[in-house]
């Protein structure tokens, strides 16, 4: 189940030419599922694969999707972040790559991956895989090297013709080369007059788009007979013949003429923001680049200049660097020595980005921590990788991975909050608050994922080792997580008495902790029967959730009300809580809150009479279980209980045909359109 039917980037400057490569490209999407975009750096592989896909998407009825994956180099998240992409927040312990091929079985959809030359082996399984599952999928991917498929079809991106110098003739002005100099070179100097000497420049340059664009936004501050002459001399350096194609060398050459045409701050900058593997704004920009050498003043200028050169794009949501231009600034970081206080600089603006998260978390920012992080993830990643690969820096990479943990169970990515707690928790035993908190948040998303005996380790150990420091934080926290496990699997008794042991050790502190503990104790009460002590809980949830001003644990309060409300005959009023429900789980990407509140969804509308609206509803439901959390679903008596239930309702009601003709009609919605069926009243 996907929110969205696309999420294919604005082009942010204008597309050149490339009318014949298109037409084959078509023609190689409808003959072959996988076909790969290979060529040299700079050649325009991604803008061309976003053009693509974007005059194909109304072939495809559920959407196009483009998966950037230059910033990931942890080859076992690639399912992970194809998975968020697409918006399938998978909360279970299955393979990711089953999860997917699943979900995408049935659909029809094309999928861009963005640079995968430095994962090929990683996207060559996953792709294989997927391919095999879902006969509507096509996959278009960019990489400077094949993924070795056997149905894989290449298409080889050549650099844009030009003609050479003793061949320009009256039309080079219609040149694509040319053309794309000449509007990038308007764009930064309106009065720019094109002059054959264009043509010579894009012909030095190979007709590399990337080249022609760093040159052309020199026009800002020097003329085309100064571009030739330093280009001319800049070329005039190169000796011996270059290894592999000439066209890397003409690129590097390029970036690095660029380079020293820079003033020697903007040098810096630029290779100070190399630490960046995704967007960046201002405030982390200055945050971990400036010093005593480089102003925060004088920061927001440079990285103007920056923009001004095409070396930095601005985008709507921020600030980015080109893969061939942040490659090129992190060597030159290198070379001056800066690589290892910059990348810890960037680590720790990360860590406190996690921090203050993890402060603010039950506040009314929710949904924007949640906007935030996500489009943060692949800096988290990087910070993660850093710290983890530095025995110095381990510590600061678990309290990191710790500090995220409403992350990575409330925002839908607890598959990857686990890899990366697990991985800093082999690798750190020191005695420490950072080593008790990621004990009992590792302890949270190992029994969300239904896998409660492992989780229960976890927890014991924090809750020795919180005992061991007297760590008054950990303490509560990984109290209150205790009761998840009995909660889910039905133990009522024993979760009630570990939420009342929580609370009365907790009082009115730690309301993070009184938010978790409360949602537990309304799910025991509920499964044991205490329908009037559940509402109270719901009640309870409701206030402290106003008060703080937050909507996710409030959200949970409505989809466990919403089975209380059930349980005392008011449908009415259950089919109301459960929407309310969606409609926040749905902002916070929550599939597993999606998933409860669509079942009781379900039963409300059946129970009212409506047993086919019942029946789609409960095709969305168990569509939403199997990629948001299939162990718990299975292995607790309350959630499986509720499926029969509604199952065996509306099959009595409407008969074996009609049921599974409404049942396969809901699995089969994409999740924008469950919405809209799941929060629109009949009786509106």
């Amino acid at each position: 189940m996907n929110l969205r039917t696309g999420n294919l980037p604005a082009e942010s400057t204008s597309f050149v030419d490339r009318e014949r490569e298109l037409a084959d490209l078509r023609r190689l999407v409808g003959e072959s599922r996988l076909v790969t975009l290979t060529g040299v750096g700079g050649v325009g592989k991604s803008r061309l694969a976003l053009r693509l896909a974007s005059e194909l998407a109304q072939a495809y009825a559920d959407g196009v999707w483009f998966v950037e994956l230059s910033s990931l180099q942890e080859p076992a998240l690639l399912g992970q972040t194809v998975s968020l992409t697409l918006g399938v927040p998978d909360q279970s312990a299955r393979p990711p790559g089953e999860v997917l091929a699943e979900y995408l079985a049935g659909r029809r959809m094309l999928i861009v991956w963005d640079t995968c030359e430095h994962l090929i082996a990683a996207c060559a399984e996953l792709a294989e895989s997927l391919l095999r599952a879902a006969p509507g999928l096509r996959l278009v991917v960019t990489s400077r090297v094949r993924l070795g498929l056997g149905e894989e079809r290449l298409f080889t991106v050549e650099p844009l013709a030009v003609p050479a110098p003793g061949e320009i003739g009256p039309d080079y002005t219609t040149q694509p080369a040319v053309v794309l100099f000449a509007e990038r070179a308007r764009a930064v100097a309106p009065s720019f007059t094109l002059t054959p000497q264009v043509a010579a420049i894009c012909h030095r340059l190979d007709g590399l788009p990337l080249a022609i664009e760093l040159a052309a936004a020199r026009q800002r501050v020097m003329t085309v007979q100064e571009i030739t002459d330093h280009l001319a001399d800049r070329f005039q350096l190169l000796t011996g013949t270059p290894h592999g194609d000439p066209r890397h060398q003409t690129l590097r050459t390029t970036i690095g003429w660029s380079h020293e045409l820079c003033e020697p701050k903007e040098r810096l900058l630029w290779a100070r923001l190399s630490v960046f593997a995704g967007l960046f704004d201002l405030d982390a920009a200055t945050t971990v680049c400036a010093d005593e050498a480089l102003s925060p003043a004088e920061i927001t200028h440079l990285l103007r200049a920056l923009v001004d050169k095409s070396i930095v794009q601005r985008l709507p949501e921020g600030y980015r660097m080109l893969d061939t231009i942040r490659e090129y600034g992190a060597q030159w970081l290198a070379e001056l020595g800066q690589d290892e206080p910059l990348r810890r600089g960037h680590r720790d603006y990360f860590l406190d980005l996690a921090r203050r998260f993890y402060a603010d978390w039950y506040g009314p920012r929710q949904i924007e921590w949640y906007d935030r992080l996500r489009s943060r993830l692949p800096d988290i990643r990087t910070a993660l990788d850093y710290s983890f690969s530095r025995p110095g820096e381990r510590l600061a990479g678990l309290d990191l991975a710790g500090r995220l943990i409403y992350c990575w169970v409330c925002l839908g990515m607890v598959r990857e909050g686990r890899l990366h707690l697990d991985r800093g928790l082999s690798l750190v035993d020191e005695q420490g608050p950072e080593l008790a908190r990621a004990l009992w948040a590792s302890g949270w998303v190992t029994l969300t994922q239904g896998d409660y005996e492992r989780g229960q380790e976890r927890l014991e150990d924090a809750l020795r080792v919180a005992d061991e420091l007297g760590d008054l934080e950990a303490l509560p926290h990984a109290g209150a997580i205790t009761a998840v496990a009995p909660a889910l699997a039905g133990r009522n008794h024993d979760a009630e008495r570990l939420c009342g042991e929580v609370l009365a050790l907790v009082g009115s502190r730690h309301h993070d902790c009184l938010f978790v503990v409360h949602i537990h104790r309304l799910i025991a009460r509920a499964q044991s029967g205490d329908l009037d002590g559940a509402m109270e809980t719901v009640r309870t949830i409701h206030e402290l959730s106003d008060r703080h001003g937050e909507v996710w644990a409030r959200s949970y309060a409505d989809a466990f009300g919403a089975g209380v409300q059930l349980g005392l005959g008011d449908f009415a009023a259950a089919a109301a809580f459960a929407r309310a429900a969606i409609r926040v789980k749905s902002s916070l990407g929550d599939a597993l809150g999606l998933a409860i509140s669509f079942t009781n969804l379900a039963l409300a509308t059946a129970f009212v009479g409506d047993a086919v609206r019942g029946a789609t509803l409960l095709g969305i439901a168990t569509a939403q279980w199997r990629v948001a959390g299939s162990v718990v679903a299975q292995t607790s008596p309350a959630f499986v209980a509720a499926h029969e239930q509604c199952e065996g309702h509306c099959r009595a009601a409407v008969g074996d045909q009609a049921f599974e003709l409404a049942f396969g009609e809901g699995g089969e919605m994409g999740l924008r359109g469950a919405l809209a069926y799941a929060l629109h009243h009949p009786d509106d």
